[in-house]
């Protein structure tokens, strides 16, 4: 069956304020605590680990039971299924659980660490018929062996048993008024496998949606919403963790977000897509600058760098470095503020209720199915594409930007649209864009490089410095003004395609 809940971590100190609201919301009365003791079994090879799955058996007072959970695509929804067993040995065999394993493993399963945890649970009846179990869970993941790792538990988990998802949402949201929440996107055995391995916690690289001809566009919104907040939250504890791809991929994701947006502009009334886009561009701005750094360290100095054009470069990479690791405190701090959190829940509260319904009459193209409209959508990304990019010998900076965003919306578009359309003519097309974004994309680097280089100037005045921003401009412009005529030539073939669809 699926298990649809959210996870949020919160502040120590806030958990018995937490649970005096949860009684409020339930009702009133204090439910008595439970002591849920649980051990989490894998292969030597870590079988289930690497098929997305987790083996538990847990005592809860004076039964046992065998859980299996599956990673969901979304933040969400996962796949659960229990059987009660005998004793705290795993039972392979159990009736529901065993077929789950049994096509898994190679290998015997052996414990790989336990939880610990107090759980108070409340029942909450929202609107309708809308129920949901409200946990607050209080305890420590523990590695085996004396003197292990352990990770503190301080979480409240949003099960919905039945109803309306978008409920969970509007509970959390509740709740941020009670403690500054933050999404927890790993389950406890992740985290779990993650205090065995000693790993920082890994990046997630963002993929679109696998669209069905026959979902509407109105499907295609609401899960592609989904999916890409799932995806951009997963990426969360790699950012908290000063990850640059963990930057990276969330970026991403917000970004092909907000392209999706602007394919389907027409259908969304004004107020929606203005919330929405809004929303987004501010979480963006909030990650914009680290990454703007991390470019110009990784890519620009070191293509300098390598080609030997350095000497005692140490004072200028210091003060880059600097500026950088301001630029990625910045960051972290935006992802961990309450701010961020209530955004991405209102977010995907709004994705979930298709909540641009309630901003005025809805568009009768989104119940079109997509396999119907796809080209349609493509040539609105293509044709404005095609007028942004026209006389680009002459466009000044910013509208060649503007340009390489309405090219990079046009590939999000079609990245999606893919499984709907020709696929070789979608896949031909996208090869003869990737050079062109490629060489746009250096151009805005150059661009954005003249904009922190001011920065640098103005935090570190010292002549080296300057010097060797210099150097590293004038580098990567000398080789941009090479590629301007084949560029140039590129854009007006692009201007000059003729669409299949």
């Amino acid at each position: 069956m699926a298990e649809i809940e959210l996870k949020l971590t919160a502040p120590p100190d806030r958990l018995q304020a937490l649970r005096e609201a949860l009684a409020a919301m339930s009702g009133g009365g204090h439910p008595a605590p439970v002591h849920l003791n649980a051990t989490y079994y894998d292969t030597r090879g870590r079988d289930l680990a690497r098929h997305g799955l987790t083996l538990r058996v847990r005592r809860e007072n004076d039964r046992f039971v065998q859980t299996v959970k599956s990673a969901g695509r979304t933040l969400i929804k996962r796949g659960e299924w229990s059987d009660a067993i005998a004793d705290s040995t795993p039972d392979l065999k159990a009736k529901t659980t065993g077929r789950r394993l049994r096509h898994v493993l190679h290998g015997p399963v052996r414990a790989q660490f336990k939880v610990d945890v107090t759980r108070t649970a409340f029942i909450i009846h929202a609107s309708g018929d809308t129920v949901i179990e409200a946990a607050v869970d209080e305890g420590v993941i523990k590695a085996p062996g004396k003197g292990a790792a352990h990770d503190r538990v301080t979480e409240i988990e949003l099960e919905l048993k039945s109803g309306d998802p978008a409920a969970l949402f509007t509970t959390a949201l509740k709740l941020m008024a009670v403690a500054p929440l933050t999404i927890e996107t790993r389950s406890k055995s992740a985290r779990g496998y993650a205090l065995l391995e000693g790993k920082t916690p890994p990046w997630v690289k963002i993929t679109p949606l696998v669209v069905d001809a026959r979902m509407t566009v109105d499907d295609v919104l609401r899960r592609s919403g989904v999916s890409y907040l799932s995806q951009c939250l997963r990426n969360t504890p790699a950012v908290l963790a000063d990850s640059v791809e963990g930057i990276h991929q969330m970026r991403v994701a917000l970004r092909r977000l907000r392209g999706l947006l602007n394919a389907l502009k027409k259908e969304l009334p004004d107020a929606a897509y203005a919330w929405a886009n809004g929303q987004l561009k501010r979480i963006l701005q909030a990650l914009g600058a680290a990454r703007n750094w991390d470019v110009f360290v990784d890519e620009m100095i070191v293509a300098v760098a390598e080609d030997g054009k350095f000497s005692n470069a140490s004072p200028f990479l210091r003060a880059a470095n600097i500026a950088r690791m301001r630029a990625h405190l910045q960051a972290r701090d935006a992802v961990a503020s309450p701010a961020h959190t209530t955004a991405i829940l209102e977010l995907m509260r709004w994705f979930v209720m298709r909540g641009w319904r309630s901003h005025g009459k809805a568009s009768k193209g989104l119940n079109r199915q997509i396999g119907t409209c796809a080209g349609e959508l493509v040539d609105r990304q293509f044709r404005r594409a095609r007028k942004r990019g026209k006389g680009f010998a002459q466009l000044p900076t910013e509208q060649r930007h503007a340009f390489r965003i309405a090219v990079k919306s046009l590939r999000y578009t079609l990245d999606l649209l893919c499984p709907v359309m020709d696929e070789k003519k979608v896949e031909a097309l996208i090869r003869r864009l990737r050079p062109l974004q490629e060489t746009l994309g250096h151009l805005n680097d150059i661009s954005t490089a003249e904009q922190l280089l001011v920065e640098l100037a103005a935090q570190d005045s010292s002549p080296s410095v300057a010097l060797l921003g210099g150097v590293v401009l004038g580098w990567h412009e000398g080789r941009m003004g090479a590629r301007e005529k084949p560029l140039c030539r590129a854009v007006e073939k692009f201007r000059s395609y003729k669409p299949f669809w």
